[in-house]
């Protein structure tokens, strides 16, 4: 998918109407059909009839594998708690640390990471409450940006549409236009093909300056993690579904017996459920025809592996890779970890746009939060070799060259939060000497010292 490219300038109604009618009919199918293979809706299988008969068998298997796919990347890149922010400056450090803990950032951020998987870009939209900036991760079925046409294009407006229906089944579309400076209200109330029209006068738009649209890409062609294999996940569903058709038909073959029966007899052989009074040669059996299981398994098994082949996603629940720890994990993960760096460069330039468009608002606080002096670190969700760790862990701290912070956030992932951790040890330690330093002690340090003295004196 690529975005829009236009000149800069206020749109007329009739051009927000034609850019929903083209964004409807060019990228929304897309987008749709994405959101299906996640939901495990996958649209190829779900339309697909069996040719033979009507009446024959038609099962549509659905296997969510678009769903499997996005849930491991996002689940070892995404998972609340991975990405952690920390600012040179301790007092913004400590700020930024409390109002992302209300703003529930590390939920957000998880919502995004798989949005982004999916669909290959995500946005997250900005607004004013109680006079602090929040966001919400946006439907990007419901949104439209527009760049500038510079050789380094830069967001500078985007629509968002959506409809709400009534008790009379009408559906009326509200429309909102975001430029840097206001926001405009638009409505079509008269079916969706009417030009729209104003709602209610334009609000100032209270970031700054800025667009408050944060536009965070998977990778440079924004392609999801499972689209490229959207028709190897059409064929896993349609040999599942084949296989399922065969079974049915073997269930309800045709029975073939060399002599016939009369109606009275049918009816007995359906109750007691044997045949007799076969001739000499009299046979009975079904008219089936041999299924093919091994096909059918190796089919699975090579499209299967191919998905993850092509996605870069190592299938953790395949025993047959064995042990998935310490350095059988690192070969594991070695290709998997080629599409994280891409996707992590992209997703932490979207970070640094986040800060930057909140702290259009901080600013008028005099709050700087963002510069330079933020680092955003990235972990990632994998089992860990604890014997490696605290080995490591040890080496390093022997050496003095390294904060205890930085190594525990690096070496100790069951550490969640490891400034709260080293500040609950400080004051455990000091607990401890309280409790060492006693009157008892006390008065014997005293006397040795006081004995001390004396002996030197002498």
């Amino acid at each position: 998918m690529k975005f829009n490219k236009v000149e800069k300038h206020i749109f007329t109604p009739e051009e927000i109407s034609d850019y929903i009618k083209c964004f409807e009919g060019e990228c929304l199918p897309k987008l749709i059909d994405l959101e299906k293979y996640f939901e495990g809706n996958n649209p190829f299988i779900l339309t697909h009839n069996n040719p033979d008969s009507q009446d024959a068998p038609n099962w549509k298997c659905q296997i969510p594998y678009g769903r499997k796919i996005t849930n491991t990347v996002a689940g070892y890149m995404f998972k609340p708690g991975l990405i952690n922010y920390t600012h040179k400056k301790e007092s913004l450090d400590k700020e930024i640390k409390t109002f992302f803990k209300k703003e529930k950032e590390d939920i957000k951020t998880s919502q995004l990471g798989k949005v982004v998987s999916t669909f290959g870009f995500g946005y997250e939209l900005f607004y004013i409450q109680d006079a602090e900036p929040t966001w919400v991760v946006a439907d990007v079925k419901e949104i439209i940006p527009f760049y500038t046409t510079d050789i380094d294009p830069s967001l500078w407006c985007f629509i968002r549409f959506w409809d709400i229906s009534n008790s009379k089944k009408t559906v009326t579309r509200m429309i909102d236009v975001y430029y840097d400076n206001e926001i405009q209200h638009f409505w079509q109330n008269d079916g969706l093909d009417k030009v729209p029209t104003v709602r209610i006068a334009p609000n100032i738009n209270l970031f700054s300056g800025i667009v408050p649209l944060n536009v965070v890409i998977n990778n440079k062609e924004m392609i999801g993690d499972f689209e490229p294999v959207t028709t190897l996940i059409d064929a896993y569903d349609t040999i599942c579904s084949d296989g399922m058709i065969e079974g049915d038909r073997f269930a309800g073959a045709y029975l073939l017996m060399s002599d016939g029966i009369s109606q009275p007899d049918s009816a007995k052989i359906k109750t007691q459920r044997f045949f007799e009074h076969l001739g000499k040669d009299g046979f009975v059996k079904f008219l089936t025809k041999d299924i093919p299981t091994q096909f059918f398994q190796f089919m699975k098994d090579w499209i299967k592996n191919e998905i993850h082949q092509q996605t870069h996603v190592p299938d953790f629940l395949n025993t047959a890779t064995g042990p998935v720890t310490g350095a059988a994990l690192d070969r594991l993960l070695y290709d998997f970890e080629f599409l994280c760096a891409t996707k992590q460069s992209y997703f932490q330039e979207g970070l640094y746009n986040r800060f930057e468009i909140i702290d259009t608002v901080k600013n008028v606080k005099e709050t700087d939060m963002v510069g330079d002096e933020i680092e955003i670190t990235f972990t990632r969700n994998k089992p860990s070799d604890n014997l490696t760790n605290s080995q490591i862990y040890n080496t390093y701290k022997a050496t003095g060259d390294f904060m205890a912070e930085t190594l525990m956030r690096n070496f100790a992932p069951f550490v969640k939060d490891p400034e709260e951790e080293l500040l609950e040890v400080e004051e455990k330690n000091r607990e401890m000497m309280a409790l060492y330093q006693t009157p008892e002690n006390t008065d014997t340090n005293t006397s040795t010292e006081e004995n001390t003295d004396t002996e030197e004196n002498i």
